[in-house]
């Protein structure tokens, strides 16, 4: 009997992308991860995830599933479970209820994670430095909810969707200044997404970092990107090019100096988010050197122009190898682990292991 496993991923052409579906993975990120998952012993069952009935009939048909490879945000034929953190949600408890490992984040950790207003409340709740910060349940602000926010929070002032990740509804307007900008930006994203939570936060004009952390029993942090301060936002837009200029960055050891500062508040927001397997996290810096966490991701992009991909060439790592050692962080004691699998995971903990040696400090 072969050993199955489910690779989970919700895609659209570029003709049907629209904002909400812009954290959906292209075509080459799914054929990569695809072929990546195949070379590793197992039948792999590819599903673009349409709704919950999909993923049940495909489990039941396929079954026994050996595990479940998941970068899907929620389901594509209701697009706000894609950022709301419903989806997500949902799509982890029904491979729990059919008792299938799966990559990634828990409900529980995803919940976290793409509730940003829900991130910094647990994460506040500890000595981690977040901005201050103020949400409210629908982007119709009143005068009073306005006023408490200036008060609360203060200008500059950023403003975001309070779900969904890779820059979604963030742009140069997220900056604002006074309470006009304060009315565009809420209408802006009214527009966007609807009804759906937003969060202000003071503004942090500062260097910008990103940081992941992998592993389970023994998590380790991957080298630290510093990103050239010539951008007052990163954006989806902005994102999209930063592949271009990887040149300029700055690659971080976690074990010396900032990086090591940086490190230390990544291993404790993936205590505190109860993180598994793999999540990373965005830093900013103020005036006085104090390092703020702005975003906490559970399920980061894989697409060779991403910052996780960036950081694992650096460690001579392929991408192929990092999938298998996920796969087996996963497996590992549950299911079935070919030989070949533990090879990878151990090659890969090795260069791992060594990361200080691999980055500039």
């Amino acid at each position: 009997m072969s050993n199955k496993m489910l690779f989970i991923y919700n895609h659209v052409s570029r003709q049907n992308m629209t904002e909400e579906l812009k954290e959906c993975a292209s075509d080459i990120t799914v054929s990569t991860i695809k072929n990546a998952l195949s070379l590793l012993s197992y039948d792999v069952i590819s599903i673009n995830l349409m709704n919950e009935q999909q993923l049940r009939e495909t489990i039941e048909y396929h079954s026994p599933i050996t595990c479940a490879f998941v970068i899907a945000e929620g389901f594509l034929s209701e697009p706000s479970s894609l950022y709301d953190g419903s989806g997500a949600l949902s799509i982890r408890q029904i491979l729990e209820s059919y008792s299938i490992p799966y990559t990634h984040s828990t409900p529980k950790t995803m919940e976290f994670c793409r509730n940003k207003d829900l991130t910094y409340k647990i994460l506040g709740e500890t000595e981690i430095l977040i901005p201050k910060f103020i949400s409210f349940s629908s982007p119709h602000l009143t005068e009073k909810e306005m006023i408490e926010a200036e008060i609360s929070v203060g200008y500059p002032m950023f403003i975001k969707p309070a779900g969904g990740g890779n820059s979604l509804g963030i742009d140069e307007l997220s900056i604002c200044e006074n309470r006009n900008d304060l009315v565009k930006k809420i209408g802006q994203l009214q527009e966007l997404f609807g009804e759906q939570p937003i969060l202000m936060e003071s503004y942090i004009s500062g260097s910008e970092f990103t940081v992941a952390v992998v592993g389970n029993a023994s998590p380790t942090v991957l080298p630290i990107i510093e990103f050239p301060n010539d951008v007052q936002v990163r954006s989806h837009a902005v994102k999209a090019g930063e592949y271009e200029k990887r040149d300029s960055f700055r690659l971080l050891s976690p074990h010396e100096g900032k990086g090591s500062e940086i490190a230390e508040i990544a291993l404790k927001v993936y205590q505190g988010i109860q993180g598994k397997d793999m999540i990373r996290l965005d830093l900013k810096m103020d005036q006085f050197g104090n390092l703020f966490v702005i975003d906490v991701n559970g399920t980061p992009s894989l697409s060779s122009k991403g910052s996780v991909a960036y950081m694992i060439e650096t460690l001579d790592i392929s991408m192929e190898d990092f999938l298998g050692y996920m796969v087996y962080e996963v497996t590992r004691g549950k299911s079935f682990v070919s030989e070949h699998v533990e090879e990878v995971w151990k090659s890969v903990s090795k260069k791992l292991i060594s990361v200080d040696a691999q980055v500039v400090a």
